[in-house]
This record gives structure tokens, sequence and C-alpha cells, in this order.
């Protein structure tokens, strides 16, 4: 079971006991999945000797500072229940489009394991019929180099990555991308959205609110963004929807959100539009993730044609030539 899975697991649990009224030293003492059997233990040991949840949660590595405002701002409302439910819910966004990216990549993966046995092939036996034979022994060395690549890829990028998404200009890079791009804001949109539906819920106020659904963003050119949005709120005591307006790009100017944000503002129901709103960013992204899905296959498909042509090219042309000179 993943990391995300357990964690919404948990948050779900949670909210279902204390709605059914179990008290939360109680709670604690169930059993979790995962990691969160050990943190909730260590959450009611705190808790037995006079720590708030909140608190509880601070000296804990498992929990982010987003979880741990959230939480503080359901214990002074009153509203723990919702608030892990929101959370659980959250989780599992992030779960649900964490599994839509994995899933989109798997086929094109499995083709490029394909094409690789496929392209040796042809030129062990194109060699062979144009005199150009390529030994085996190059053949399992180019056929070893071609399925470790994307694994040495994988590693490198779990090395680099960490650095990477702290990097302004690299997510600046992305954002732009016109493909990659248009997958990333509403990517990073729908964490968004679904945080401060989640903070409004909790109880915190609209800069607070924006504040802490910021640091739901990886990218650092949306999170930055919307902290500008919420200096904009505190300083200015503007709305959200004038605050958006000020720094929204052509890609959210050019979407529905604007509208939805300034509707659910006028009636009093931002944090019900927010919720709309990451559903919507969601669907169109799990959308565009499997247009992607089915593009890669057939772009690998074209590109292993072409070289298997260029090859069946090279071989008549070699031949061509040869009879050329008999005659």
């Amino acid at each position: 079971m993943s990391a995300l899975r357990d964690r919404s697991q948990f948050y779900f649990s949670l909210a279902s006991m204390l709605e059914a009224g179990v008290p939360m030293l109680r709670a604690m003492k169930q059993s979790y999945p995962g990691r969160f059997r050990k943190v909730a233990r260590a959450l009611g040991e705190q808790m037995e000797a006079g720590a708030s949840l909140s608190d509880a949660m601070r000296t804990e590595a498992a929990f982010s500072g987003f979880e741990r405002n959230v939480v503080a701002a359901g214990e002074l409302t009153g509203n723990l229940p919702t608030v892990f439910r929101s959370l659980g819910e959250w989780f599992a966004l992030r779960q649900t489009l964490r599994g839509k990216v994995i899933s989109s990549m798997l086929y094109p993966l499995m083709m490029y394991h394909f094409a690789g046995p496929v392209l040796c092939v042809a030129d062990f036996f194109i060699g062979k019929a144009t005199e150009q034979e390529v030994s085996l022994d190059a053949l399992v060395w180019r056929l070893a180099w071609w399925t470790a690549l994307p694994w040495a890829l994988y590693v490198a990028g779990r090395i680099v990555w960490p650095m990477l998404r702290r990097s302004l200009a690299f997510g600046s890079v992305v954002s732009t991308l016109p493909i990659v791009g248009k997958v990333l804001f509403r990517l990073e949109g729908a964490n968004f959205f679904k945080s401060f539906s989640l903070c409004l819920n909790a109880g915190l106020g609209a800069a607070v609110s924006v504040r802490t659904a910021a640091d739901s963003c990886v990218n650092q050119v949306f999170r930055r963004r919307y902290q500008r949005m919420a200096a904009v709120i505190e300083n200015e005591s503007v709305g959200f929807v004038e605050a958006y307006s000020r720094h929204q790009t052509w890609r959210e100017a050019a979407s529905p959100v604007p509208a939805l944000m300034a509707t659910g503002e006028e009636s009093g129901q931002l944090d019900e539009y927010a919720e709309r709103i990451a559903r919507m960013l969601t669907d169109e992204a799990s959308q565009q993730l499997e247009m992607l899905a089915n593009l890669l296959p057939k772009a690998m498909y074209f590109g292993l044609m072409c070289y298997i042509g260029y090859k069946i090219i090279s071989f008549y042309a070699s031949f061509a030539s040869k009879l050329s000179e008999l005659l």
C-alpha cells in the first residue's frame, strides 16, 4: 500500500471514529496502516501528557506543515471530523493523480522495452545481408544499455528531483512547455483548489487558506504565485477573486476558473466552488494524461518503423550498388 493511501486511510479512519463519538485518545490506540500505527501511538502518548493534537503533530516528522496548520484550525473551530475527512479526500486525490501519471507511462515503457529486441534483431539480419555483420557481443551490449537506460534515468531523477523541485528556473521552463505545461497547470491547480477548499472548511481565513494551500504545490512557479496572492489579500484587504485576477496567467484567464471563483465569492460559497474546480481540473488532467498515454506508443511505433525502414532502404541501396558494380 502506498504512503499516500496509508495517509488517506489514517485520516478517513480518524474522521469516522470521531463522528461515531469515539474519544480522540482511544482513536489513537487503534490499528492504522503502515507507519501510522506507530505515529498514532506516539501522538496518543503526547496527548495523554497534556499536549494538543496539533502540538503533538509538530514533533512528528510524518506530518507536513500544511497538515499541522489545518488540524490546528480544526481544533480551534471544533471541526476536527470534517478536517480529517477533507484531509483524507485531499490525499486520496493526490494518490489518484499520481496513479494517473504512472499508469499513463506504463504502456509507453512497455513499448520501449519491446522496441529494443526488435531493433537488435533487425540490425543483426540486415547486417548479415549487407555484409556489415554486427557481432553478438555488440548486440547484447546494446540491448543491455537499451534496457538499463530508463532505470538509470529513474534513479538519477530520484537523486536530482529534490533539488529540481525547489528550482524556480526549472519550474518556469516546465510550466511554459506546450503539452507538459498544460497538464502541470491542471495538476497543480487541482492540488491548490482542493487544499484551499479544505482550509476554508477548517475555518481559516482567505489569506491564510491561500498561503497554506500554496504549500501543496510542487512547482515553485505556482507556489510563489499563490503566495503573492495571499500577500495581496492580507495587505490590501481585497477578496480572493481580485487577488487571483492580478496574478493569473493566460492559461487561467482562458479557463472557467476565474468565472467559477467569482460566482463562489458572490454567493458566499467559495469553499464549495473551490472543490468543484478541483474536481474539474482533476478530470481534465486525467483526460490529457490518457491522451498522452495514447500518443506516446504511436510516436514510438512511428520511430521504430522509421528506423526499420531506414535499415531496409540501406540494405537495398547497398544491394543496388553491388549490382551496378557487377554490371
